[in-house]
């Protein structure tokens, strides 16, 4: 038996993030994952917390540097045919007014569009994000600051483009990366590491890591004591009670679908009680 709970239950949890192509990746209908841990990847879930951004050379930009967290605008949901008719939001907004967060469509200039069609988005608007100005909202400095190109000033105030998103932005962690618009030549755009991210909601993959944290603590405490035990009782029993023990809390992860528990601290509990029991040897 695995010293951990099989990484399928994990895949379970907090399936692959759409922009990942895999088979395996979350769907509203056949590939849903579990709540609390599959939060970040659910477009309503995430609508209804907002977006912060984080991380980027340009100042204003950043959430705790005056822009706030994104909401979703009034009027800004598309639908998703091909998800189940699946409703998202498609264009975030910045506290102060000044920033979008949204996915491009043909009104978008042919630059961006290109940009987006070059580096790997379908039709060059499907799942492609870009952060840009709103122009009639910055002052003069903003503009001359973020709306120039090659010398000129337009309305045009897109700065980062990151094509392979879905439903939502891709998150930092699944290594798609933002493309900084005005970085270099048009045909050597930098992938930059700017901090995307759902406000207030925990990345299912922290939260699976938590359960790892949890479970090697558990296990590291039993080692203490399953050595003494096993010297004064019989050594079948004592591996047939750690096996069951094992195997029943791993299967008590399951239930939480058929008890429909979606409570961190009942995860916890079981990876704790797991730990105990594997480390009678299993």
């Amino acid at each position: 038996m695995s010293r951990k709970a099989p990484s399928i239950v994990k895949g379970a949890l907090h399936p692959h993030v759409e922009s990942s192509n895999y088979k395996t990746a979350w769907n509203p209908e056949t590939n849903p994952g579990w709540l609390p841990f599959s939060a970040d990847l659910n477009p309503q879930k995430v609508e209804s917390h907002g977006y912060t951004v984080d991380l980027s050379e340009v100042c204003e930009v950043n959430s705790d540097n005056g822009a706030g967290i994104y909401s979703c605008l009034n009027h800004s949901h598309d639908v998703a045919k091909n998800y189940y008719n699946l409703s998202y939001c498609a264009n975030f907004g910045s506290e102060n007014g000044k920033f979008h967060l949204r996915i491009i469509d043909h009104t978008d200039t042919p630059k961006i569009i290109g940009l987006c069609v070059k580096h790997g988005a379908k039709n060059g608007t499907d799942g492609c994000w870009v952060i840009n100005g709103n122009y009639d909202k910055l002052s003069d400095n903003e503009r001359k600051h973020l709306c120039t190109q090659n010398g000129i000033e337009n309305h045009d105030c897109t700065m980062y483009v990151q094509p392979s998103g879905h439903l939502i932005p891709a998150p930092a962690d699944d290594k798609v990366g933002w493309i900084d618009v005005n970085d270099g030549d048009s045909n050597n755009q930098t992938r930059i590491g700017i901090d995307v991210a759902p406000a207030g909601l925990t990345n299912g993959k922290v939260l699976l890591g938590s359960l790892d944290t949890v479970y090697l603590i558990f296990y590291a405490i039993g080692l203490f004591f399953s050595g003494h035990l096993a010297d004064h009782m019989s050594l079948r029993l004592f591996l047939t009670v750690g096996m069951l023990g094992s195997g029943l809390f791993v299967a008590m992860i399951g239930l939480a679908e058929t008890l429909h528990i979606h409570s961190l601290w009942y995860f916890y509990i079981c990876y704790a009680i797991q730990g105990l029991f594997q480390s009678t040897g299993w």
